[in-house]
């Protein structure tokens, strides 16, 4: 997956995760633009990673096998 990919997966993880809440104060309270781009940068921190180790282990353990 290309960077451009995992930011695009991790900005609709974080739409849909927003989207879900169930708690009403939650709805109330909207971020800032500020306070919303924190939160992406946050979650492309903390995402990226995951996704690219997980990549890279399906990649590196992935065994063909011979015909």
């Amino acid at each position: 997956m290309r960077r451009s990919g995992a930011f695009a997966f991790v900005i609709a993880a974080i739409a849909c995760a927003l989207s879900w809440s169930s708690a009403p104060a939650a709805r109330a309270a909207t971020p800032t633009a500020d306070e919303a781009r924190s939160l992406g940068k946050q979650a492309y921190d903390y995402g990226l990673p995951l996704l690219e180790f997980s990549r890279v282990r399906h990649e590196q353990t992935g065994v063909r096998c011979p015909g």
